[in-house]
């Protein structure tokens, strides 16, 4: 908790409309950008009178918004026929976060299997903080203590083979996310969802975090699987404008209650503007995110660092990357690298996660890339 003040009274300090603020720094490098909805970025155009929206605003501009029953249909209509035609899903569940997509999926799994337990790897997985997601989420306790008890029937494994008959869905992410990023072992992964076809059990990804940022689709690609039974995401889906959506077939969706699960602001004509745009340029950019990590891991491995400072284990896939700097004093390097305009984490010692905005050019990941590096060596614990 510390760390984390620290690092908001360090921007604090830099603002410039802070009274007593010590520099005029009027634009930070966001370089965390998988804790917000800024996973993409933030284009303000995208919200006033850009290319995503402009459908938007020619819609509303001749709705007679006066009269209660007039509602937008026509992008929510584009957006998810375009969203399942890419991804080759027959139905989406729109809602407006990630942690809302996920709890519709535990709820669709349970519902389509009618059976009552959803199986999570005992690996350190979040989910979110709605009490399904914080119920399958594992070694979270700052997040959950003092909410207990939460939602029963979540059985933790690590021996894929303990998955049976009561389990309605297997609720994967593509690797740990949270604290750092470190990929699953492939055959590992592989077991675990043959395993769950051969009891009959769903197999469920939440891809909240790794939509396009992986230098693919689906950061599920990464293990050679089949595609999922279901699929939940957000933040990226619609570039950082509040949008969840859940994908599913109808062999789930024909069991479900017409109005059985609803959401009150999912697929918002803003939000659906926004995930048509993203849809329209994705092949873009999963290009970015490749090109971001080629520069960031030539960045770092050509570093000339100080003599006594080495990285560690490093764990590399498209834009996000995290990198051990064994001997790092992590508030030191978090508040450094803010003085200097660009924004790290490191939420697990010694681990740097860098997860930057998918629409950073390629001098603002090197100036950032070089800003931190600049700042590795005068960022160390002292020698006792």
């Amino acid at each position: 908790m510390s760390h984390l003040l620290n690092f908001v009274n360090t921007v604090d300090a830099l603002n410039p409309f802070t009274p007593h603020g010590e520099r005029n720094m009027t634009r930070f490098l966001d370089m965390f950008a998988d804790t917000g909805t800024a996973i993409l970025g933030y284009d303000h155009s995208l919200c006033s009178n850009g290319e995503a929206l402009n459908d938007l605003e020619e819609t509303l501009a001749h709705l007679p918004l006066h009269v209660p029953h007039v509602i937008p249909y026509k992008l929510r209509e584009k957006a998810s026929t375009l969203l399942c035609e890419q991804n080759g899903y027959d139905k989406i569940f729109w809602s407006c976060s990630g942690e809302q997509a996920v709890e519709a999926m535990l709820k669709f799994a349970r519902k389509a299997t009618g059976r009552t337990v959803w199986a999570v790897p005992d690996t350190g997985q979040f989910h979110g903080r709605t009490y399904g997601a914080m119920s399958v989420s594992v070694q979270q306790e700052n997040h959950i203590s003092g909410h207990q008890p939460l939602v029963p029937g979540v059985m933790r494994f690590t021996d894929p083979f303990v998955i049976d008959e009561n389990v309605a869905c297997v609720i994967l992410t593509p690797g740990l996310l949270n604290k750092v990023y470190e990929p699953y072992q492939k055959d590992w992964v592989q077991k675990i969802c043959s395993r769950a076809k051969e009891v009959g059990a769903l197999v469920c990804f939440d891809e909240t975090q790794t939509h396009l940022r992986l230098g693919r689709d689906w950061g599920y690609e990464l293990y050679d699987i089949d595609k999922p039974d279901m699929i939940c995401t957000a933040k990226g889906i619609a570039g950082g404008i509040p949008c969840g959506v859940t994908f599913l077939n109808d062999s789930i969706a024909d069991k479900l209650a017409r109005g059985g699960h609803f959401n009150t602001f999912g697929a918002s004509p803003r939000a659906c503007a926004g995930a048509i745009y993203i849809a329209e340029h994705k092949e873009e950019l999963i290009n970015d995110a490749v090109g971001m990590g080629e520069i960031i891991f030539s960045r770092f491995r050509e570093a000339e660092l100080h003599e006594k400072i080495s990285i560690g284990a490093w764990h590399s896939d498209g834009a996000m990357h995290h990198i051990e700097l064994p001997g790092i004093d992590p508030a030191k390097l978090v508040e450094n690298c803010a003085c200097e305009g660009v924004l790290v984490q490191m939420p697990k010692e010694p681990v740097l996660k860098l997860t930057p905005p998918l629409v950073y050019s390629i001098g603002e990941i090197e100036k950032a890339c070089d800003i931190i590096i600049n700042q590795i060596p005068k960022s160390m614990k002292e020698e006792k």
